[in-house]
């Protein structure tokens, strides 16, 4: 994943982006397939996804490269506490089989965000500085609707357009019902297993990743 980064700022009233590419090793993007993508906050072992970007059907990352949307500004406060993740949806953790693979873009800071959190988000967050593999399953809330906008690695188009596949064009659909909004994932960790797809940097963490 290209972006977002540790060092990236993305603002509740702008729309983010989150772009990745396959750098050629294990597990190639082709591998990973169609995948789901929520913002969410937490540490290591407890994690919350606070908004649904790209709900199934999913999205094929490796005929795309970037999906755009805009985060709800209620979902939680400003700051560095919000990361992307990646869930696969037909690739499963070579570390935990039966699982599904997930990986996670770096902390980056969100501004603009009018929400608040409860002790217990606070505790996930406060219990590790960095995003590790969680083996515990995480709720999805939906958050408002908006759009979402996903880039083919081959040219720019709306969701729409990338409906090439079926399940693509449903995953727009469902996105938008769901309140899909941008997001930009720079780097991606691998859930359970330190497998390199690109290097994204978590707080002072590099984690080995799968997007």
């Amino acid at each position: 994943v290209t972006k977002p980064v540790a060092t990236d700022q993305c603002s509740a009233t702008l729309e983010c982006a989150i772009n990745w590419k396959d750098d050629g090793v294990a597990p190639l993007l082709a591998q990973i397939g169609p995948s789901t993508i929520d913002l969410c906050t937490g540490g290591q072992f407890q994690q919350t996804c606070l908004q649904n970007i790209v709900a199934a059907p999913g999205v094929d990352v490796s005929k795309n490269s970037s999906v755009v949307f805009h985060p709800n500004p209620q979902i939680g406060p400003a700051g560095t506490y919000y990361f992307i993740k990646f869930t696969s949806l037909s690739f499963q953790d070579p570390a935990v089989p039966g699982r599904p693979f997930t990986a996670y873009s770096a902390r980056f800071n969100l501004v603009g965000m009018t929400g608040t959190w409860n002790s217990t988000i606070w505790g996930e967050i406060s219990s590790s500085a960095s995003i590790a593999s969680s083996t515990s399953a995480v709720s999805i809330s939906s958050a408002s609707s908006s759009s979402v906008a996903v880039t083919s690695a081959r040219s720019t188009s709306s969701v729409s357009s990338v409906s090439k596949a079926s399940s693509t064009a449903s995953a727009s659909a469902t996105a938008r019902a769901n309140g899909a909004v941008t997001m930009a994932v720079p780097g991606v960790m691998v859930s359970g297993v330190a497998v390199v797809v690109g290097v994204i940097t978590l707080g002072a963490s590099i984690f080995a990743l799968g997007l």
